[in-house]
């Protein structure tokens, strides 16, 4: 999974980031079962948040209108 996306939380704040890292499953059953879920994402100037998914509100990906930025500060190479 990659890219580059703009989430809205459920605060009403926004984040924009490339995703780092998807952590999703569940505890087996283990005393009832639980589930969860979240993202990793870098901003461009480096900071670094782990959203929960029941957080987000909606998200979209910004990959067309910002890859070069991304690029440009070290946070991402295109290869190829």
């Amino acid at each position: 999974m990659f890219g580059i996306v703009s989430m809205h939380l459920s605060d009403g704040s926004s984040i924009e980031g490339v995703i780092r890292r998807i952590n999703f499953g569940n505890n087996a059953g283990r005393g009832g079962w639980r589930y969860y879920g979240e993202y990793e994402l870098e901003s461009i100037d480096g900071t670094r948040w782990v959203i929960d998914v029941l957080d987000i509100e909606s998200a979209h990906s910004v990959w067309e209108s910002r890859h070069a930025d991304y690029e440009a500060a070290g946070r991402i190479s295109i290869v190829g």
